[in-house]
């Protein structure tokens, strides 16, 4: 469908950082989102 909902970007992203803090993960994972959700 050409669009990506916030799981399936967490799942896609979290293979390319490697963070042990699962809060912080969670913090940039939700920024980068934001940058690229224009919706």
């Amino acid at each position: 469908s050409g669009r990506l909902e916030f799981d399936e970007f967490v799942t896609l992203a979290a293979k390319f950082i490697v963070e042990e803090d699962a809060e912080a993960l969670e913090k940039e994972l939700r920024e980068a989102f934001r940058l690229y959700d224009k919706e």
